[in-house]
């Protein structure tokens, strides 16, 4: 199991799975849509960056789901 988000998890979704959602779903591909990057453990340097590249973090933190935009 994977916990900690690596700089490689950002390019990945930017590139890869939002071509491949745009492919399979192209009736969406128009429309605003909203990625998010879901861990356990980020780097603050790393969030940092995941979130200038416009993506929402979601974190866990005990028992709650933190969500930085």
């Amino acid at each position: 199991m994977k916990l900690q988000a690596h700089e490689k998890d950002i390019e990945k979704i930017l590139t890869t799975k939002k071509k491949r959602f745009n492919k399979i779903f192209p009736e969406y591909k128009d429309y605003e849509q909203h990625w998010a990057l879901a861990t356990f453990s980020i780097d603050k340097d790393l969030r940092k960056k995941a979130q200038a590249s416009g993506l929402t973090v979601l974190q866990r933190k005990g028992d709650l789901l933190e969500y930085n935009p």
